[in-house]
């Protein structure tokens, strides 16, 4: 029949026996058609290697494939290629990025990141390089929760803040930061928060990454001073309510030892300014 002929060539062997034979190429070029596309080589049309795969060895006839091999573990190809080497995956483990993995890498996909809870990407990228640290409101409450794009937003402070100190205990209130000059203490308070707290503290609070880094650069090699300036810009920036705000946001952060010393340094001023009217 017609059927039979387009897929076999008979020879009779001997009468009464018959040897069916493939058509040769009919069967291989239905089976190496270039599913992924492909590319030159040599003269030669080579399939691409699928995605998750590596070319070893280019092919040896055209309209075929070569030698491909999967990626290996922590490599990827994304895209149908010709490459001899795969990419490798991203890793969302650097060092003050504050990433964390949202999807792990395999042979045909990158690894994806995202911030880790309470930071935010200012990147417009998918995939974001550092993550900052969500600003924490003070007593003026947030306007816009902090989201993996966003900082938070806080409500405007008011202008006009009425406090009765000698009404108000200082280690529950610590109102309106109206204790003996704060500027006094900022050395010991410096002493207590260290560059790292400080740099976090900073950055909650919507202290410039730029401004951050000045203090740095203005004392090289010296962690007390960095601390100390970038504390003295931080409380200009908060004003009337610096110690309070301080004290809550390292509540918030779970840094509780450094709030409570915080606290008895400005309730030891607030004691003996009582204890020495002017």
């Amino acid at each position: 029949s017609p059927n039979i002929q387009a897929y076999f060539s008979a020879s009779f062997q001997t009468e009464g026996e018959v040897s069916l034979h493939p058509v040769k190429g009919l069967f291989r070029n239905r089976r190496q058609v270039c599913t992924d596309g492909t590319y030159k080589h040599e003269g030669r049309t080579c399939c691409l290697c699928a995605a998750g795969r590596r070319l070893e060895s280019h092919c040896s006839a055209a309209d075929d494939y070569g030698k491909c091999v999967l990626c290996d573990s922590g490599t990827y190809n994304s895209h149908p290629n010709a490459l001899q080497r795969c990419e490798p995956c991203r890793s969302c483990e650097h060092p003050d990025a504050n990433l964390e993995e949202e999807e792990n890498c395999t042979p045909a996909r990158n690894a994806k990141c995202r911030c880790q809870k309470d930071h935010f990407c200012i990147s417009d990228t998918e995939n974001c390089r550092i993550c900052h640290a969500c600003r924490i409101c003070g007593t003026e409450g947030v306007r816009v929760d902090c989201t993996a794009t966003n900082n938070t937003v806080c409500n405007e402070r008011s202008e006009v803040v009425l406090c009765f100190v000698a009404l108000i205990p200082i280690l529950n209130s610590l109102c309106c930061s109206l204790i003996a000059d704060l500027h006094l203490h900022l050395p010991d308070i410096a002493a207590i928060l260290g560059w790292k707290d400080m740099k976090d503290v900073a950055m909650r609070s919507g202290i410039s990454t730029t401004a951050i880094d000045s203090c740095k650069l203005d004392h090289p090699n010296n962690s007390e001073e960095q601390t100390l300036q970038l504390l003295v810009k931080w409380v200009e920036k908060q004003g009337m309510g610096a110690s309070k705000d301080l004290i809550e946001i390292l509540q918030k952060s779970d840094k509780h030892f450094k709030a409570e010393k915080v606290k008895e340094i400005l309730q030891n001023d607030s004691t003996a300014t009582s204890n020495n009217p002017v």
